[in-house]
């Protein structure tokens, strides 16, 4: 078994991702109450994004060289 080489694209691409489904589960009513903790959460979002990524992955926009601006832009379009 080999290991996947991690590329640029492929950390931004999993970043996106992680913005994602992180803002789709924060907007659950159940996990956006204080009721549960940040960790769990976060945690959720996290677990979440490693078992779709490699799904996601393949069907995601060719991303190309981002800088930090045209990232930071990239994940608040996510958010939004």
């Amino acid at each position: 078994m080999s290991l996947p080489i991690l590329t640029v694209e492929l950390i931004e691409a999993f970043i996106l991702a992680f913005v994602r489904i992180s803002g789709m589960l924060i907007m659950i009513p159940v996990f956006g109450d204080k009721v549960v903790p940040g960790a769990i959460k976060w945690g959720l979002s996290l677990l979440l994004t490693m078992i779709l990524f490699p799904l996601i992955r393949t069907a995601m926009p060719r991303l190309g060289d981002l800088e930090f601006l045209p990232l930071a832009l990239n994940i608040a379009g996510e958010l939004l």
